[in-house]
């Protein structure tokens, strides 16, 4: 099973692919950071503002809830205003966000940052897709969402370790100046690099409903999607606090585990376009099971740093495949309100982790890391009876 064209007579947008690519990739680059900046950084927090962890973790669950209400609402105007046009505007307001959460003097002002730069994240995710899908030749989406999705193993390798060191040498209040500064590059690479009418544009908004999930294939896929991504907030929230109370160990050096995290995501994505060759029907299943099996494995504790630097490095290789997965199937189900669906998929995706971090990994204070490790094998093994279940070879129709 192969990629097939987006829609009928689609063809790749002109200008140079590459610098397109990389462009977008800077953009999943900024959100992926600012998303999983924090973990190893509660501790700080606690210290500046006199909190606990659980506390402190509500940083991270404003934003994710945020970015889920504005993915879900804004979303469907990229197919209005277009996609370029979106990344510009979100990337001047998430700029205002990090400023407001760098500078915060109370941890209410670090929330209200938050949810800012949430707001920006919930568009630029589908908008950063739904470009991706139309400038990638279709013989190639695959491997171009992988070149996309390489932002995300930027954040992780360069980006959060590099700002968890800042943190350990200066404050957290200079990750956040850091990514200020990201933003920026971001910003002026979106206006050298990206047309404003990448992507759809010119039509009028889709109402606010949930007509996309009766498309075939897509609610199917947008429910396996929330459970994989609540299996890994539910894990990943915590795992800094963890390793750091576990291994004694300082934000820079905890961060290295976000690095090999970033880093084997990064390498997955170097052969992504096995995808292309092979087809979801094939290698999605193996997956699921393979990283419940993970999370299972993580029950019985991290013992030592280089054990853990394995076990995640691994976590960061076979995430890559399945997050690649489930855009293309969307990308292929519903092509015409591409945006709408992908906003669907982002919103669902930070409604995961506002649930994985704000109301399941708070479990972590009374019982420990494993819970949660359990919780993350269990929605696994869930994501994959929701795919196995799938009506195979079943023909996707666009909503108009």
């Amino acid at each position: 099973m192969t990629s097939q064209p987006l829609a009928q007579g689609s063809a790749p947008l002109s200008g140079n692919l590459g610098l397109q690519t990389l462009a977008l990739a800077l953009v999943v680059c900024i959100v992926g950071a600012q998303g999983l900046l924090l973990s190893p950084l509660l501790i700080n927090l606690t210290l500046t503002f006199n909190i606990n962890e659980a506390e402190a973790a509500r940083a991270i669950a404003v934003y994710a809830g945020a970015t889920a209400l504005s993915a879900f609402f804004l979303a469907r105007f990229i197919d209005v205003w277009g996609a370029g046009r979106v990344i510009r505007l979100s990337m001047v307001v998430m700029m205002l966000g990090f400023a407001m959460a760098g500078l915060a003097p109370r941890f209410y002002w670090l929330l209200a940052g938050q949810i800012i730069a949430g707001i920006a994240s919930g568009v630029l995710l589908p908008a950063a897709y739904n470009l991706t899908t139309h400038i990638a030749p279709p013989e190639r989406r695959a491997a171009t969402t992988g070149r996309v999705l390489f932002g995300w193993s930027v954040a992780m390798v360069a980006g959060v370790p590099l700002a968890a060191v800042i943190a350990d040498l200066a404050s957290w209040r200079m990750a956040f100046g850091s990514l200020f500064f990201l933003a920026v590059l971001g910003l002026v690479a979106s206006l050298i690099l990206l047309p404003s009418s990448l992507g759809h544009q010119g039509m009028e908004p889709a109402p606010i409903s949930l007509r996309a999930l009766k498309v075939p294939r897509v609610g199917r896929t947008l429910a396996l999607g929330f459970a994989f991504m609540l299996a890994f907030y539910t894990c990943y929230a915590f795992l800094g606090t963890y390793l750091r109370q576990k291994l004694n160990l300082s934000a820079g050096q905890a961060s290295s585990f976000v690095l090999a995290y970033g880093a084997c995501f990064g390498v997955a994505s170097l052969i992504s376009r096995l995808i292309d060759r092979w087809g979801e029907e094939r290698i999605l299943t193996p997956l699921l099971l393979t990283i419940a099996g993970l999370y299972a494995v993580m029950t019985l504790g991290i013992p030592s740093f280089w054990y853990g630097m394995a076990l995640i490095g691994l976590w960061g290789f076979l995430n890559h495949f399945v997050l690649n997965m489930i855009v293309n199937i969307l990308a292929r189900a519903n092509p015409k309100r591409l945006g709408e669906t992908l906003g669907i998929n982002s919103s669902l995706t930070y409604v995961a982790s506002l649930v994985g971090a704000g109301v399941i990994g708070p479990l972590y204070v009374p019982f420990g890391y494993p819970l949660l490790s359990a919780l993350g094998c269990l929605w696994l093994l869930l994501a994959c009876a929701i795919w196995v279940t799938r009506v195979r070879g079943l023909t996707s129709t666009a909503v108009d």
